[in-house]
Order: structure tokens, then C-alpha cells, then sequence
């Protein structure tokens, strides 16, 4: 908890990945079991969102290194 709590940038860049791995699974399962387009689609835009708030994250934290 005192690491987290000592690099909290690096907590919220590992939480954007997390949401991203779950955006990939739902994705990926949604694809396999032929669910609806509109459902397949709501998770590649919401994969889609992840990525550019990662990318977001890791630019503020280079910024402050």
C-alpha cells in the first residue's frame, strides 16, 4: 500500500491497463460467440477510449519525470 500510495501516477497506469486487458477480453469473447454488432462495436470503442487515456496518463507522467 506505501508503494502505491508513494507513486500513485504508476497506480493509475497500471488500472489503464487493466481496463484495456478487460476491454480486450470483452472484445475478443464478444467476437468468438458472434454477439450482436452493436455489442462487438461497443467494446472495440470502448478499447479504442482506453488506449487514448493510456496514452494520455503516460504522456503526464513523462512530463513529470
Amino acid at each position: 500500500m506505501k508503494q502505491a500510495m508513494s507513486h500513485p501516477a504508476d497506480t493509475t497506469v497500471e488500472h489503464a491497463f487493466n481496463s484495456i486487458s478487460h476491454a480486450e477480453n470483452a472484445l475478443f469473447n464478444a467476437e468468438e460467440h458472434n454477439e450482436h454488432l452493436d455489442t462487438v462495436q461497443q467494446y472495440k470503442d470502448q478499447l479504442e477510449l482506453s488506449k487514448q487515456q493510456l496514452q494520455e496518463v503516460q504522456e503526464i507522467v513523462e512530463d513529470q519525470e
